[in-house]
């Protein structure tokens, strides 16, 4: 009874977890069934700080039931030589003359165990007469030479000595260890004394060179597989056939251990999901005092322009949360966002919290100083927790922190994507320079087929960190050689300890800011591409989805006209503002440039979507949004997608264009938009059907007239008398009903193209063919930041740039320029702008390519006299020149932090100016 007391003891002190904020918290201990703990086998380690690395290590003994004893632990950890030694033999010498027991020597941090302490002695019992055995690995280390010192080994075995790990008889051990009175290296000093003859026989030493025992990760990952047996997954190196049961991972083998320890020691399996996730966790709403609540600090970043700012911080004020055990710190380093972010900064200060504290775009701090800052806040607080949260982050469970606070880990992170994508905020690996990786497991996390709690090595935009670990380390953000979240998750990686990532909730999602172009006039309406889900929040109206729903009738003011609830009052707003600040009105001309024939029959003071560079985002609209209404009231008729070729805001005023004609629009189904409020905004107005005699006029703002056109019903616009009236109005074709109009569809069929591939869930490398999709193609040549996800395949980039010619004096930046151009059918996005066997490029490509190339030679002549612009060299080379959804130019991926120059290949001085004048054809002909 007493031995039993003391096991329950040992393993709660090992998962005691401190009271925050004096408040009851309760938590959960590992429910280890079948512990048995075998005397004769003690584990001993030596350790200084109880990182997270340490905690793993106990807890996988726990798991198994091992007895062990930790030394050095409460101590000031030392950099001196051979303190190790000096502290393992000052507390083993009570087992000098134990000639039974055996100790197993390991490293309290790098190390975790996979299988029972009976496991371990049958395989020790199997490697007698052998009385000390050392862990093996494939590297001979600190001195290479001694290699051919030592004994050959079979092809799959594992030839040299690992000192980090070793077990044997106590009174062999402690001999051992106390041979020499100063050891200053101890791999060294072990190499040696199993390199010489003499004293590997008098120990019986021998290294377990079949991987038995002890498992070492340097290099030695890909042997391993994660077979599962039972509810448990176990370590099997495929190599040498084995199932090693202490897996070991220093230097470049931490990543590989920290990667399986979400695996073994019973953290996961198949049948019994994540372990780990249950284990330590608190519940801070047991606190019934809501001022004993843990102080948080949540620090937010406005770093780079961001769509849909607002609803970012309105999510936040939203936080299930005591206001008064909060405080804010807001850094904004955008200008553009200045007024928005000091609007909710008063919001904050009205709100109750704590304090809230800015630091704007005047104080001239970067991004790594801010985020520095935010831990000097909290340290000098001692603040509980920091919850950062980057401007790209919504938050859509309000009871997001209680529940991170809830999992209790030093660093967490909640898994967050963005909608319909695998971007995330978290790694699964990174490379020897830093860089990401995709792990093996990265696709089941970010797809919840493994959900619960992971140990990642990076994390960013979102992220929970323990105050108490602040008080003891500060990570740090500032490197000027690699970006604030890659430094701290180095130095926190570093410094033994974890971040973990959660999947078990919906979190919330992240915002795409890469194409966010602030320039544009309302440029969140532009963002239906990159963030259709926030978009939808914001600018569908609130009822359109009841609209949709099985038992829903849709309003029928007259015969076959349908009125529903479309867009938001916003949308109408913004819409009306793009139209008055672009504010080129056509005139209702019948005489119109804008169209192939060059007349409007029917003419209307307008403005045309590909004015506004809307034209593909109401296409998509169209599909997305109305054509699932007019599939409902015009049963049996399916054009998908649909076409318009004409969509447009038209303005309705008493002294310019106040009334329409009757008229039949050349359409299968018209659709006219109210954009702002009658009897409000304007008086008059609407919109009569002749035939069937009906009039149209309080119109609502937001909600959309749907009528067949061609034939059934001819109608005409009434006078507005007062004011301005807006209306947004498509004619939708079918290209098979055998009308012909005026203007074709032919100078829209890119959009109709595009617009199909925007719905479709493939990627096609349209440049090759509809049935090759980007893969991973390592080695390409001149285009390497395509090979994580490449059209092309390295032959056909050498086969390419073998054939160049001299481009003389051209500037780094044009043979940069140049070389990119060039790779354009390796990119994995082509298919959103190679439609019709012609590249679709930026406008700012042909005048960034010009500036920089204009000087450049070819045959005696520059290029700034054959051609006179950007524009014109592009034109001139069938390329389709236009201002989005295009081929880009990034010069990020000749930095040196990603692309790495290799001067026998990167020919960018051989370039032949004609091929890339007629490189579309040339291409298409070679392939």
């Amino acid at each position: 009874m007493l031995k039993l007391l003391i096991i329950i003891l040992l393993i709660s002190f090992n998962y005691s977890i401190q009271a925050l904020s004096k408040g009851k918290l309760q938590y959960s201990l590992i429910n280890e069934k079948n512990i048995h703990y075998l005397d004769d086998l003690l584990v001993v380690a030596v350790a200084t700080n109880k990182t997270d690395e340490y905690q793993r290590f106990i807890r996988s003994l726990n798991v198994y039931g091992f007895k062990y004893e930790i030394y050095n632990r409460d101590q000031t950890p030392s950099t001196d030589d051979g303190q190790w030694m000096k502290i393992l033999r000052e507390n083993l010498v009570r087992y000098k003359d134990d000639k039974t027991k055996v100790l197993l020597v390991t490293d309290a941090y790098n190390a975790i165990f996979s299988q029972g302490s009976q496991f371990v002695l049958d395989k020790f019992e199997v490697l007698k007469p052998a009385r000390i055995v050392f862990g093996a690995e494939d590297v001979c280390w600190p001195n290479e030479q001694l290699k051919y010192d030592y004994p050959l080994v079979a092809g799959n075995e594992k030839r040299f000595l690992n000192a980090d790990s070793f077990m044997g008889y106590a009174s062999d051990i402690y001999e051992m260890i106390s041979s020499q009175d100063e050891i200053k290296d101890e791999q060294l000093f072990f190499t040696k004394l199993f390199l010489d003859e003499t004293t590997r026989n008098k120990w019986s030493i021998v290294i377990d060179k079949g991987a038995e025992i002890f498992m070492n990760l340097n290099d030695a990952i890909d042997e391993l597989e994660l077979p599962v047996n039972g509810d448990e997954v176990y370590v099997h190196n495929t190599w040498t056939n084995s199932t090693p049961t202490v897996i070991q991972g220093y230097g470049s083998g931490k990543k590989s251990l920290n990667y399986l320890s979400n695996y073994i020691a019973r953290t996961w399996s198949p049948t019994t999901g994540c372990l780990q996730s249950k284990e330590n966790v608190v519940d801070v709403t047991q606190i019934d005092d809501l001022t004993k609540w843990p102080m948080v600090y949540i620090a937010l970043f406005i770093e780079y322009p961001t769509p849909f700012l607002r609803e970012y911080f309105e999510k936040i004020m939203k936080i299930t949360y005591p206001k008064q055990r909060m405080g804010v710190l807001i850094h904004n380093h955008v200008e553009y966002h200045k007024n928005i972010t000091e609007q909710y900064l008063k919001k904050f200060k009205q709100d109750e919290y704590k304090f809230v504290k800015y630091l704007n775009v005047n104080d001239d701090m970067t991004e790594g100083e801010a985020r520095q800052q935010a831990i000097h806040e909290c340290q000098e607080d001692k603040c509980d927790y920091l919850f950062v949260i980057d401007s790209i982050v919504h938050i859509d469970h309000p009871d997001t922190l209680i529940a991170l606070i809830n999992i209790n880990r030093t660093v967490v992170a909640p898994m967050l994507l963005r909608p319909g994508q695998t971007w995330s905020n978290f790694w699964g690996d990174y490379s020897d320079e830093g860089f990401y990786l995709r792990s093996p497991d990265y696709m089941d996390f970010v797809n919840y087929n493994k959900m619960g709690l992971f140990n990642v090595p990076h994390i960013a935009h979102a992220y929970l960190i323990n105050g108490t670990f602040l008080q003891h380390f500060t990570p740090k953000y500032i490197d000027s050689s690699i970006d604030p979240d890659v430094k701290v998750c180095q130095s926190i990686r570093d410094a033994g300890y974890f971040m973990f990532i959660n999947n078990e909730m919906n979190y919330g999602h992240l915002i795409d800011p890469e194409n966010f172009n602030i320039s544009l006039t309302q440029p969140e309406l532009y963002e239906i591409f990159n963030n259709v889900k926030d978009w939808k929040a914001r600018y569908l109206h609130p009822d359109y989805q009841k609209s949709l729903e099985p038992n829903a009738t849709i309003e029928q003011p007259c015969t076959d006209v349908y009125w529903f609830p479309f867009l938001s009052e916003e949308f109408t707003e913004s819409f009306i503002n793009i139209m008055e600040t672009y504010n080129i009105w056509s005139g209702a001309l019948h005489q119109d440039v804008r169209l192939a024939g060059g007349y409007e029959n029917v003419p209307t003071d307008d403005i045309h979507m590909t004015q506004v560079d809307f034209q593909e985002h109401w296409l998509f609209i169209l599909r997305d949004i109305v054509q699932p209404i007019q599939q409902k009231v015009f049963t049996g008729y399916f054009s998908d997608p649909p076409k318009a070729v004409l969509n447009f805001v038209v303005r309705y005023m008493p002294d310019r264009q106040k009334s329409l004609r009757a008229h039949h629009d050349a359409s299968t189904y018209t659709i006219n938009l109210a954009l702002n409020d009658v009897g409000k905004d304007y008086e008059g107005g609407g919109c009569r059907f002749v035939r069937q005699n009906c009039s149209v006029l309080s119109t609502r703002r937001g909600w959309a007239l749907m009528q067949p056109g061609r034939l059934t019903h001819l109608y005409e616009v009434l006078p507005v008398t007062k004011g301005t009236r807006y209306i947004m109005h498509t004619n939708s074709i079918d290209l098979n009903t055998g009308f012909t109009d005026a203007l074709t569809l032919e100078e829209y069929e890119d959009d109709v193209e595009l617009i199909k591939l925007r719905f479709d869930s493939t990627r096609p490398c349209r440049f090759f063919s509809d049935d090759r999709y980007p893969k991973v193609e390592e080695g390409l040549a001149n285009c390497s930041w395509y090979e994580k996800d490449a059209c092309c395949k390295r032959t056909e980039v050498a086969s390419v740039f073998e054939s160049m010619y001299t481009l003389h004096q051209a500037s780094t930046q044009c043979r940069n320029m140049m070389n990119y151009l060039m790779c354009f059918f390796c990119a994995p996005d082509q298919y959103l702008w190679y439609i019709k066997k012609r590249v679709k490029i930026c406008e700012t490509f042909c005048n960034e390519f010009y500036q920089h190339c204009k000087t450049a030679e070819f045959s005696g002549n520059t290029i700034g006299t054959l051609y006179k612009s950007g524009l014109q060299f592009c034109e001139a080379n069938n390329f389709n020149v236009v201002t989005n959804d295009c081929f880009a130019f990034d010069a990020s991926v000749f930095s040196s932090a990603s692309y790495l120059f290799q001067s026998t290949i990167f020919i960018f001085n051989l370039v032949k100016l004609c091929l890339v004048i007629i490189f579309v054809f040339t291409v298409v002909n070679y392939f």
